[in-house]
């Protein structure tokens, strides 16, 4: 690890983490270039717990933008959660997105597609059945998985997209008829802690095949802003 210290303080870079959390404000003496930014250290206030309001925030870009002239290093922004807002913002200060670009996390990120990527590279999963949602979806799955059912829906934020139920009248007033749904069966710790192990074993064959994205070219996976920005919070 002292070697990467030495690596990432030798480099012409200054790493600015946006924090919206306060429990993940950290502060990392052994990097000369690492900044921790957050609403509590700039003294500012976020109608929203968002990262893009954040780095969009004027405090945030000013004190980006004093601090690279006078140490003369480009900044490098490190979300806790890639957007197309930080994207873009990134992209119009000519600043580097330390994270994935908002089309690959979207891509990963979606809980119904993600299983047929799962299963084009045999990554272990938990069961599931994808459904429209209903009546006669649910009890098809509770009969499959029993009673106890984990319903998701494409995405989500800090685990919003995921309920547990088992009771189709508490299911119906989060869901509507025929939205997409995973279901999977609620299973104990070990099976999870068996599928993660598994997955990390695993995940890095996806990276390399070639044929991952159909071969598409990074210019195929550039951001349509106009698509991606109606996307996510302001």
């Amino acid at each position: 690890m002292a070697n990467l210290f030495d690596i990432l303080n030798r480099s012409n870079y200054d790493f600015y983490f946006l924090v919206v959390d306060e429990f993940l404000d950290i502060d990392i003496p052994e990097l000369s270039h690492f900044y921790s930014l957050s609403p509590q250290k700039l003294k500012i206030s976020l109608d929203r717990k968002n990262s893009g309001r954040l780095l969009s925030h004027p405090a945030v870009l000013n004190f980006i933008k004093t601090n690279s002239l006078k140490t003369g290093r480009q900044p490098a922004i490190i979300p806790f959660k890639p957007s197309a807002k930080i994207d873009l913002i990134c992209h119009q200060n000519n600043w580097i997105l330390v994270g994935n670009p908002t089309p690959l996390n979207r891509l990963l990120e979606d809980k119904i597609k993600f299983p047929a990527i799962c299963e084009k590279y045999r990554l272990s999963q938990i069961p599931y059945l994808i459904l429209p949602f209903s009546e006669n979806s649910f009890s098809t799955a509770q009969k499959q998985f029993g009673s106890d059912l984990v319903l998701q829906t494409h995405f989500g934020w800090a685990g919003n997209s995921s309920f547990l139920t088992p009771s189709f009248p508490q299911a119906s007033k989060k869901f509507v008829t025929d939205q997409p749904i995973k279901f999977s069966p609620f299973k104990n710790i070990q099976l999870f802690l068996f599928i993660f192990e598994n997955y990390l074993n695993s995940i890095f064959k996806i990276f390399d095949d070639i044929n991952f994205f159909d071969g598409a070219t990074p210019a195929d996976l550039s951001i349509n802003h106009d698509e991606y920005l109606n996307d996510y919070i302001y």
